[in-house]
Order: structure tokens, then sequence, then C-alpha cells
């Protein structure tokens, strides 16, 4: 079997021989279990990858995609239809997080986030003519996508990635985390 190892632990593992030749092989084994361990059992999240992401913000999601499909109506709150802020109201509630009003009302009682750090749970809202009109819901970030869940009045809840897209990619105002709202 081989081991491919960083190069400051072949380093460590050229040390341990060098030093101790009648346990080397021990020192070996010993150096590879913890370099496995610690590249194991890190939780780091990588903005690339949705593989580390709280339960909360995994329920939300998975909440939210139970919706699709539903319709679209204007001023709907759930359980069979909504509009945008109804959806995100009925998800987060779900999850006892209580959020409701408009689009522009979530975004004035959230804590503001660089796109490039938000995740699944989190909220986009989208701009036009100078007023706050549509949010939806963060489900999965890829590299250079951004999938999202929202009730679309055309399409009524559908996952989409926004940035593909030329009608909301351009109207992407801000990103608000979930932890704003706890």
């Amino acid at each position: 079997m081989v081991v491919m190892l960083p190069k400051e632990n072949k380093q460590k593992v050229k040390l341990l021989k060098d030093n101790n030749p009648v346990s080397s092989s021990l020192s070996i084994l010993v150096l590879l279990v913890l370099t496995l361990f610690y590249s194991c059992s890190s939780s780091r999240y990588n903005d690339s990858t949705t593989s580390y992401i709280s339960s909360q913000r995994s329920q939300i999601v998975k909440t939210a995609r139970k919706q699709i499909g539903d319709r679209y109506k204007y001023s709907a709150k759930g359980p069979n239809s909504f509009d945008c802020s109804g959806l995100v109201s009925y998800v987060y509630n779900k999850e006892r997080i209580q959020v409701n009003g408009s689009a522009a009302n979530m975004y004035s009682k959230g804590k503001t986030i660089p796109l490039h750090k938000a995740s699944p749970g989190d909220l986009i809202f989208y701009k036009k003519d100078g007023r706050i009109f549509h949010v939806s819901i963060i489900s999965r970030k890829e590299k250079g996508k951004l999938w999202v869940v929202h009730s679309t009045t055309s399409r009524g809840v559908i996952e989409e990635d926004v940035l593909a897209s030329l009608y909301w990619k351009p109207m992407i105002y801000k990103t608000v985390t979930l932890s704003s709202f706890k």
C-alpha cells in the first residue's frame, strides 16, 4: 500500500527513520494514523462544496426542496402555494425561526454577509428599480454555481442556479445570513 503524504509529513517520517531505527516502523505508523485522523476530522466548510453544513441549515434546505412544484400565489404563505417571502417564512418557521413579512422587511432584519461567504440556508435578496422585490433560499454552492429554492411568478417553487440565470443574476443585491434571525 502506498500512502501519499504532504511534504512536511514526509520530512517528519525521514527524521523519525534517521533518529530511531529500532522503532521507525512504529513511528511511521503513528504518524500516518495522526495524519489521517487530522485530515478526516476536519469540519472546515469549503465554499466550493456543501458537504459540511449544520443540521438546521440542512433541514431548511430539505424543507425548501419539499415545496418544489408548488404553485405561486401572491401573498400566499403555504402550505400548497407561496409567494417568495411566504416560502421563506414557511420554511424558516418550520425550524422555529420567526421570519415574517415582505422580502424588504426580511432584509431589514437580517445581517448582510458577502455572497462568497454565504452558506445553504442563507437568503439572497434581489433588487429592481431601487427596491427589494424578491428573496430566495440558498440550497447549495458549487464552484461558479449558486443554487437557490424560490417561488417565482412564472414557474412556482423551483430550484435553479441563479448565477446562470440572465434574469436573476443582474438583480442579486445582498445576502443575509440565517444566524441573524436566531
